[in-house]
């Protein structure tokens, strides 16, 4: 008899497509909106599977129009 081989995916080592796409914007520059109309324009340093992001030399544009320049952003 010959034996078959079943392949099972363990989810927690698979990676999402959003999470590949993230990982290959790693040193570009991207622009996230947060919540409230935040936005946040910087480079992408590091992402990790549950979405949290990293940016590096970022800008910060609120609602109001005001603008903040900030070293590192944890999102």
């Amino acid at each position: 008899m010959a034996s078959t081989k079943t392949s099972r995916t363990n989810k927690s080592s698979a990676i999402s497509i959003p999470h590949k796409l993230l990982q290959e914007a790693v040193g570009h520059f991207i622009v996230v909106e947060a919540r409230h109309k935040k936005n946040y324009r910087g480079r992408l340093k590091a992402t990790a599977e549950n979405s949290g992001l990293v940016l590096e030399e970022v800008y910060g544009t609120y609602p109001s129009g005001e603008i903040e320049r900030l070293d590192t952003v944890f999102i």
